[in-house]
């Protein structure tokens, strides 16, 4: 994910997923190139937030700089992992909004045989119904422009609120930087 903030529905899903019989540990990658979205806020304060919000987890969370050395499709990714580590087996956590967009993925096929997907219910999203979870529709994109006025919303932490602050990431639309 872009994690630009992360918010509760991404802690809500790393609980669900870690919940998982299958679940050894869960991996947050931080996407470093977004082929698919407009350019999210720097990578290293997005890798640093993610530290911040998933850290309750301890040890069996692991944010990871992966998608740096990456050329941001998933499915180079899933192979380069691969080949460092193969004898693990992976698993790929992917929103319910995704599904209408996997025409636009590349290799999702492959990627589903390699890594096949835990799907995670997203509200107002298509058969988010279907799903054994559904997360709130809680938006990034509406956390920066809140962010952005000083409002801090009820689904993004003090600790993320403050760091995204301290560091001018969201500034007001406008007003220059």
């Amino acid at each position: 994910g872009t994690f630009d903030p992360p918010h509760l529905a991404h802690c809500m899903t790393a609980s669900y997923v870690l919940g998982l019989p299958e679940i050894e540990a869960l991996w947050i990658l931080p996407v470093a190139h977004h082929p698919l979205a407009k350019e999210p806020s720097d990578f290293e304060h997005r890798m640093a937030m993610c530290r911040l919000a998933f850290s309750i987890f301890g040890e069996r969370v692991h944010v990871r700089d992966d998608e740096a050395r990456s050329s941001g499709r998933t499915w180079d990714l899933l192979v380069a992992l691969r080949d460092r580590y193969p004898h693990r087996s992976f698993r790929l956590v992917l929103g319910t909004d995704q599904r209408e967009l996997l025409h636009r993925w590349f290799r999702f096929e492959d990627i589903s045989e390699f890594a096949p997907p835990i799907w995670v219910g997203r509200a107002g999203y298509g058969d988010a119904h279907l799903e054994p979870i559904v997360l709130p529709d809680y938006s990034s994109t509406e956390a920066q422009k809140l962010l952005s006025t000083d409002v801090v919303p009820a689904w993004v932490s003090d600790e993320v609120a403050s760091y995204a602050k301290d560091h001018r990431l969201y500034p007001l639309r406008g007003s220059g930087g």
